[in-house]
């Protein structure tokens, strides 16, 4: 009898280390995963960090710009100079205008189109959508090794 006795006694300590552990466990990992509290406790190494990236960001974008410049400038150079009396400003105007009178048609094209049009359309894609998914699922089903899903 004894014996049953300490091995209850037994199970008993045990499952209360084991609360122990847990209630350790999950106070650990709520400390770990707590990021506001962890960036309250490493405060300095953020600043630190994003005074770091802040300063790179800002040297790359001051360098690509200053590349980018020269760069822009001896291609500028080289286009007016190869294509000097080929191409002229007023005609890179007249052509930006007639896009934009283009576009500007199209759009108001658009405006002008029927709500049944647009419906139609609409259903048309979501349709088209839908039986492409069904037929997929088809051919998938029919080429697995195990059975059909139930929702194809």
């Amino acid at each position: 009898m004894a014996s049953v006795e300490d091995t209850r006694k037994q199970i008993v300590e045990t499952r209360a280390e084991l609360d122990a552990t847990l209630g350790r466990l999950e106070d650990r990992v709520h400390y770990e995963l707590d990021w506001k509290a962890r960036l309250r406790r490493n405060k300095t190494a953020v600043v630190i960090g994003c005074a770091g990236l802040l300063a790179v960001v800002v040297v790359g974008v001051a360098g690509v710009r200053v590349v980018g410049s020269r760069r822009h400038r001896g291609i500028e150079e080289q286009l007016k100079t190869q294509l000097g009396s080929l191409v002229h400003l007023d005609d890179v105007k007249r052509e930006v205008v007639r896009l934009r009178k283009h576009l500007a048609d199209v759009v108001a094209a658009q405006e002008r189109e029927p709500l049944s049009h647009k419906i139609a359309l609409r259903a048309t894609t979501a349709l088209s959508a839908a039986a492409g998914h069904v037929i997929t699922t088809s051919v998938l089903d029919h080429f697995a090794d195990d059975e059909p899903r139930d929702g194809a």
